[in-house]
């Protein structure tokens, strides 16, 4: 399903539940169905802003960290202090055998908001050697 027919979904939804909340809240009984009508359709348009607006929040997600670690470009032999102190905190962390390094054992440092998550990989003298994966929505991003 796309972003525009979830929206579309959401604008007929909302259009329903307007015209469902104007029935029971606004009928007065005298058959006044302009104003029943009128009373439902801004109640449905606004449901259906609202619930636009709330899907276009969630799609930005993760774009601050994205421009943190834009900005932060290239991150190969920064500190990982360094890395986080800028960044912010870290997800998780998990120990790794490099073996393009004699098989030193390094680190590899997750960072995760909302839809976008980074695998910094670093090494035993906490230097970054660089990312490791990159995600978006659970799809790797081409390096």
């Amino acid at each position: 399903m796309t972003m525009k027919s979830i929206k579309i979904t959401f604008a007929i939804l909302g259009g329903f539940a307007g015209f469902l909340i104007a029935g029971i809240f606004f009928w007065d009984g005298t058959g006044n169905k302009i104003r029943t009508a009128s009373v439902g359709i801004a109640i449905g348009v606004t449901i259906a802003l609202f619930a636009v607006s709330l899907m276009e929040i969630w799609k930005q997600e993760g774009m601050v960290l994205v421009k943190k670690f834009q900005k932060l470009n290239p991150i190969r032999g920064k500190h990982i202090d360094d890395v986080v102190r800028q960044i912010g905190g870290f997800t998780s962390k998990h120990p790794i055998t490099i073996t393009d390094r004699n098989n030193e054992q390094g680190q590899v440092y997750k960072f995760k908001d909302g839809k976008y998550e980074v695998e910094v990989l670093v090494g035993a003298d906490g230097i970054c050697i660089g990312i490791l994966n990159e995600l978006m929505d659970s799809k790797k991003i081409k390096q």
